[in-house]
């Protein structure tokens, strides 16, 4: 018997998917091409979807800028990290500052470089760090961030610069809440100290250099400035980083100063510089005009400042551009006797370029 060959092999049918098909029965009903056309589109979109659910699921959580304190309170983050910091200079600056250089990270070595340069001219540096408004009012933060707070470590870091013969003045007790039972020393919404707490600081700094500097006040005893107390309405740059807090308006008390009947302006030639951030600004260049730390020094020492202030980082900026000036003028430097360098004390850990030793002249 003949053999019957076998039939050859069927070549697999290749079909496009079901959102690709002309024609096809679901049921035993005729489905037109269109719905096809329209399912697919659908599952693309579904895929599509699922893709950016999956993935937004993998991104870290966004930080939180500002924390929600009691009674209306809002802090900084930043501040609270700072905060929870046992030490931030020496060896251990290394493991909490934000510095993108280890070697910036220590706080201490650049505020030491600093303090010699200036010395080596025959000038005074007094470092005024602004405390955390978070450990002047930690009453009023959530208890879950309060009870996180380290042990304040001020009186170990001052008792170093003692060491070092680094002038400094400790506002901690000038800005608390019980020597200012009846004024806010710092904004509920603002991350700056109050206008009433400007006032303080000027007043403190001014008692501390009439100790050193006494001759100089008397010099410039003749320099009449007029003062007037008023009131702004202000939105705190933390209702600005959290606007769905929905802060109110904030009510500020600010003492505006006039030298004679004019503003007063940062002097060049002036025997005093003010350096530092934002607080060297606030209610002179922002927010209000005339009732800043400037403003607020001159009255209290008859003598106007200079002034080198940035909104950013008062870490190493200010020295940048105190290197500036004196490139730019030699003299600059000749008629200084005291730099005041006033700054967050957050800035400690939170510059993210670190203290770098920056010369004060070429």
């Amino acid at each position: 018997m003949q053999a019957v060959p076998a039939p050859p092999p069927r070549k697999p049918r290749t079909q496009p998917p079901v959102w690709q098909s002309r024609s096809s029965d679901i049921c035993g009903k005729a489905i037109k091409p269109s719905f096809f056309g329209k399912l697919g589109a659908a599952v693309m979109l579904l895929g599509l979807l699922c893709a950016q659910i999956h993935a937004a699921a993998q991104q870290p959580a966004p930080q939180v800028a500002v924390n929600k304190g009691l009674n209306g309170w809002l802090f900084l983050s930043s501040e609270l990290n700072f905060l929870r910091a046992p030490i931030f200079w020496g060896a251990a600056a290394r493991g909490i500052s934000r510095s993108q250089n280890p070697d910036h990270a220590d706080p201490m070595v650049a505020i030491e470089d600093f303090h010699k340069q200036l010395s080596s001219s025959g000038i005074q540096l007094l470092l005024m760090p602004v405390p955390a408004k978070a450990r002047i009012y930690s009453e009023e933060l959530d208890p879950q961030d309060k009870s996180r707070l380290a042990p304040d470590p001020f009186d170990s870091f001052f008792q170093q610069l003692d060491s070092k013969h680094i002038s400094y003045l400790d506002l901690r007790p000038v800005l608390s809440r019980s020597a200012n039972p009846k004024q806010v020393t710092y904004c509920k919404t603002d991350s700056h100290w109050s206008g009433v707490g400007c006032v303080l600081a000027a007043q403190a700094v001014t008692k501390q250099l009439n100790q050193s500097h006494g001759a100089l006040f008397q010099k410039n005893s003749n320099q009449k400035f007029v003062e007037k107390w008023d009131q702004i309405e202000a939105v705190g740059d933390l209702s600005v980083l959290a606007p769905d807090l929905r802060a109110p308006k904030e009510t500020i008390a600010i003492r505006r100063i006039w030298q004679g009947d004019a503003p007063v302006q940062p002097d060049p030639h002036s025997p005093l510089l003010l350096i530092g951030d934002s607080h060297t600004l606030v209610y002179h260049d922002f927010m209000a005009e005339q009732s800043g730390l400037l403003d607020q020094l001159a009255k209290e020492t008859s003598i106007v400042p200079d002034l080198i202030g940035t909104r950013g980082s008062g870490a190493n900026a200010v020295r940048v551009s105190l290197l500036r000036r004196s490139i730019k003028d030699p003299k600059y430097l000749a008629s200084k006797k005291v730099v005041i360098w006033c700054f967050a004390a957050r800035e400690f850990t939170d510059s993210d370029q670190g203290w770098q030793t920056i010369p004060i002249q070429r």
